[in-house]
């Protein structure tokens, strides 16, 4: 495989099993394949279900299919299109997934992990912090009302700091 990002890259199956055995076990790498990838034959119908009547104009800036199914399965090779497709796939494929399985479930848990994971990362850091529970009864005891942050750090100065766990949809990012 050579090093560009956008040439078209495959590999024989074999070696792939042969370089990944035994750390990984032929059935996980058969599902990981099934998962991210799709076989030539069945590429017509899975592209057919993105097809927009009338080609409307957001369509251009839309993100291609394929980045549910980076791998084409052809034969005995595996392949990759676009190498920055591939990788910019398996950056989101986690996420991407489960937000299609079931979108309103997954950002409803995804908003307060993310709000402990960094909670978690300033008290590891002995960062001096105040949550939005705390913030809020500040607010409460002042009477103020208004828009309240997931976090503030006091150093130096004074961070404000809001966790988003949104995403631009895919016609702006």
């Amino acid at each position: 495989m050579n090093a560009s990002t956008t040439e078209v890259a495959q590999i024989d199956l074999g070696i792939l099993v042969v370089h990944l055995t035994p750390s990984e076990t032929i059935e996980d790498i058969a599902a990981y394949l099934k998962f991210v990838g799709i076989r030539s034959a069945q590429l017509p119908d899975f592209m057919q279900r993105y097809v927009e009547a009338d080609a409307p104009k957001y369509e251009y800036y839309a993100e291609t299919p394929l980045i549910l199914k980076p791998l084409l399965l052809l034969g005995n090779k595996v392949i990759i299109a676009n190498r920055r497709l591939y990788l910019r796939s398996m950056a989101y494929y986690l996420s991407n997934s489960l937000k299609l399985e079931d979108g309103r479930k997954f950002k409803e848990h995804f908003g307060p992990t993310l709000e402990s994971y960094v909670s978690s990362i300033l008290t590891d850091a002995s960062a001096h912090f105040h949550t939005e529970a705390a913030i809020k009864v500040i607010y409460d005891q002042e009477r103020k009302t208004g828009k309240i942050v997931d976090f503030i750090i006091e150093d130096r100065f004074r961070i404000f700091m809001d966790c988003k766990a949104i995403e631009p949809n895919d016609y702006t990012s």
